[in-house]
């Protein structure tokens, strides 16, 4: 059985622990839009129980203003809703099993769009349409300050830690989103509500900042729902943060190709290659595709915003993180010459 066959298998099954549990481990997102509006949209969320978890993704086919999609899960979960083959989450809203969530809006645009189900996103879409041209601008300056101002002025509700681990820009302004975050109340940035943006992290609910140990670490990865990287068992670890659409991605490769090869580091180290691309099929296609010798490729679909991201001071890909066995690290940066010496000087 090819790996591909394997992942798809353990998917099913586990979609069908979940559903057969209970059927009512499932929610309803409902579209009632303009009857003008045609078009797919996908909605990508983390479907789980107490015992495993897994990335799923939903289309739901817009036509004439209205389509019904059925997603599953048991615990709670954030939904980031793409508009056709859009990178970029167009839009991000909170769903509880049983919960019917309903879409209204009189154009094509997801931004713009009011999505309810319950106070969380009501008053989400009520922060959104109220912020429509900073967020529609495209210009971080503006969406990080009017992110910045609904966190000052409301620092203590559920709502401002998702709005600011899913739409501050970090990498215009990454000391202002630590400050920012540290500013919330650590009760109120729980690891529950952090693990709604990526739930397959982790990650304690308390401060973040630079230059933190690498510890355990659950990630998504081929042929396994999830699996647990442990950096004490390899004298060296070099996490490499990517995208498919990386200009350097190709030289990074090869360089970690050869450094995986070299005999100062094969048999004492190990390559986590670790993709940002929202998209499952297209992180699959690349990872078959690279020969690094002993990688273990995973998946973090939720990008900067994931937790693991934030603990490890991530805020743009190529990222490039060298350890030792304790977990401290050697370099951190976006240069994969710079990290492939001092991953070979480590392993020496």
């Amino acid at each position: 059985m090819s790996r591909l066959s394997l992942w798809w298998l353990l998917a099913g099954a586990m979609i069908a622990a979940l559903l057969g549990s209970c059927t009512k481990n499932e929610f309803t997102v409902e579209f009632r839009l303009d009857p003008k509006v045609s078009g797919n949209y996908r909605l990508v969320y983390y479907a789980s129980d107490s015992r495993t978890g897994f990335m799923m993704e939903t289309l739901a086919p817009v036509e004439h203003g209205a389509a019904e999609a059925k997603c599953i899960t048991r615990n709670p979960t954030l939904v980031f809703l793409y508009q056709g083959n859009g990178q970029t989450p167009a839009a991000v809203f909170y769903a509880e099993r049983g919960d019917r969530i309903e879409i209204t809006g009189k154009s094509d645009d997801p931004e713009s769009w009011q999505i309810g189900g319950d106070k969380i996103n009501t008053r989400w879409s009520e922060w959104r349409n109220a912020n429509l041209a900073a967020l529609c601008s495209g210009d971080p300056k503006r969406i990080n300050d009017a992110v910045a101002k609904f966190v000052a002025a409301d620092r203590d509700s559920r709502l401002a830690p998702l709005i600011l681990l899913t739409t501050y820009d970090r990498r215009a302004d990454h000391e202002d989103f630590l400050k920012l975050w540290n500013s919330i109340p650590e009760k109120t940035r729980s690891e529950e509500l952090i693990q709604l943006v990526a739930a397959s992290d982790v990650l304690s609910g308390g401060k973040i900042g630079r230059g933190q140990k690498l510890e355990r670490m659950k990630l998504h990865a081929m042929g396994d729902s999830l699996v647990e990287y442990n950096p004490s068992e390899h004298a060296v670890s070099v996490l490499y943060f990517n995208r498919n659409n990386n200009q350097t991605s190709r030289a990074d490769i090869d360089t970690l190709r050869r450094l995986a090869a070299g005999k100062d580091f094969a048999g004492k180290g190990r390559v986590v290659a670790i993709s940002f691309d929202p998209d499952s099929v297209a992180w699959l296609t690349r990872a078959r595709g690279d020969s690094i010798a002993g990688a273990l490729h995973a998946w973090l679909p939720a990008g900067e915003a994931s937790g693991i991201a934030m603990r490890l001071d991530v805020a743009r890909t190529p990222w490039f993180i060298v350890s030792d066995r304790s977990g401290r690290r050697h370099y951190s940066g976006d240069d994969a010459g710079r990290a492939a010496v001092a991953a070979r000087r480590l392993a020496r």
